[in-house]
């Protein structure tokens, strides 16, 4: 009798790309996480709203928008800095840039090409900016009259890290021991 046939092993290198997001997927995680956000935001913001402390002359809605439009970019830059800033405390110095994913959707990242994470260690890099960057932004609303400016900011970066959720779901299903090398367009898993 002939011994059956056997499975290949697993593959001990994984390559994983911006281009292989799931952008169906990533669509429909982004509009969740930027209705909830949203959901949040409002009830936040709501008191300042309520007492009238929000400044609705036309010098107050000019700076509010203003505010709109600087906030939402520059959360998607200070998110690049939370991933830097983990990256650092991982005793490795940053890289910052952009890139396009597909060759047509513009992106900014913070990595280090060539560096091999821990499976722990990348993960706190990839969840730093949702965690740091979001609650930074939730207690602005809450805190400050001007802060109801930021609820459209809040949303466009909480949308902005459906890619980084994507990725550490990817990570989280790994076997512990496997070892993160990080790429400018993504990550190589080497599993153990």
């Amino acid at each position: 009798m002939a011994d059956p046939p056997t499975l290949p092993p697993a593959p001990r290198r994984i390559e994983w790309r911006l281009d292989d997001l799931d952008l169906e997927r990533a669509g429909r995680w982004s509009l969740v996480a930027s209705g909830v956000a949203m959901a949040g935001c409002v009830v936040l913001a709501f008191r300042h709203l309520q007492a009238g402390a929000v400044d609705w002359s036309a010098p107050g809605v000019a700076l509010g928008v203003t505010l709109v439009i600087v906030g939402s970019a520059l959360s998607l830059v200070i998110h690049e800095a939370a991933h830097g800033l983990v990256i650092a405390l991982c005793g490795v110095r940053p890289v910052f840039g952009w890139g396009k994913m597909g060759g047509a959707v513009p992106y900014l990242y913070a990595g280090a090409p060539g560096h091999r994470f821990t499976r722990g260690q990348f993960l706190a890099v990839g969840w730093a900016p949702t965690v740091l960057v979001n609650a930074m932004l939730l207690w602005l609303v809450a805190a400050f009259p001007w802060g109801v400016w930021l609820v459209i900011p809040t949303v466009v970066h909480v949308s902005g890290c459906v890619g980084d959720w994507m990725m550490m779901s990817v990570l989280g299903r790994q076997p512990r021991g496997t070892v993160v090398e990080d790429t400018r367009a993504g990550m190589t898993l080497h599993r153990p």
